[in-house]
């Protein structure tokens, strides 16, 4: 919904008292989330205020022209807002309206005073699982991801660990005295056929499976690797049952 108040004036000031402006640069959730639950509680009485996210200012002044926010990013950024609104204690939802200020797009929040003062959020988004998991350690400012955290929740662990993989290990049996290891290396298979580790071996009771398509590399571009295992393939897996 058009928020009831002409946005040029709201943004230079013209219709409210600067106090009750508060301009962004750029959206910062967390930041943002702080500033709504600041305007509803509304401690000065002043009836709440105006979030205005594109525009950047220094010292308390908007500075022209706007550096506005990326058009295809402004349903995820609204998205988001109502999102960390559901964090706010009791229930309270500000109102958003995108405009066009000088060819940039920017986001006006209207957090008037609420009815149910106080209102309270969560302190950071986000950090409190990751403590929780001993996963990110350090303080607010410096917030850093600890190696398991890296290894396990990242998409791409290959970009810290250049030799990492993981393995999975399966447990036919509570005890897990006997387990079924997901890759194995040559040696590893030789070992189980009671054979040495030397090329001719290879040749003739590895590379077969590979050439069947039973088993298959885990480094496929590496063939020579020395990190190199082998897996079952879904081949593989049919042939066993």
């Amino acid at each position: 919904m058009a928020l009831p108040i002409n946005i040029k004036e709201l943004v230079h000031g013209k219709v409210v008292e600067w106090e009750r402006l508060e301009f962004k640069a750029g959206w910062n959730p967390e930041n943002i989330l702080h500033s709504i639950c600041a305007f509803a509680n509304d401690i000065n009485n002043w009836g709440g205020g105006y979030i205005i996210v594109g525009i950047e200012a220094i010292d308390g002044v908007p500075q022209f022209p706007p550096k506005g926010l990326p058009l295809n990013k402004l349903d995820e950024m609204q998205g988001e807002l109502i999102n960390i609104c559901h964090k706010i204690q009791p229930n309270y939802l500000p109102i958003v309206q995108p405009y066009i200020i000088e060819e940039q797009h920017i986001l006006v929040i209207w957090a008037p005073a609420g009815d149910m003062r106080p209102y309270s959020g969560p302190s950071t988004l986000g950090d409190d699982a990751r403590r929780q998991m001993q996963i990110a350690r350090g303080p607010v400012e410096f917030l850093r991801p600890v190696n398991v955290g890296l290894m396990f929740f990242n998409r791409e662990p290959h970009k810290f660990f250049n030799r990492a993989w993981i393995e999975l290990a399966i447990h036919p049996d509570d005890t897990g005295r006997n387990f079924i290891t997901e890759t194995l290396s040559r040696r590893e298979i030789l070992s189980f056929l009671g054979l040495a580790n030397q090329t001719n071996n290879f040749t003739n009771n590895i590379k077969p499976l590979i050439d069947m398509g039973i088993i298959e590399l885990t480094i496929p571009n590496k063939p020579n690797s020395r990190l190199q295992k082998y897996k079952l393939t879904s081949k593989g897996r049919k042939l066993l049952k």
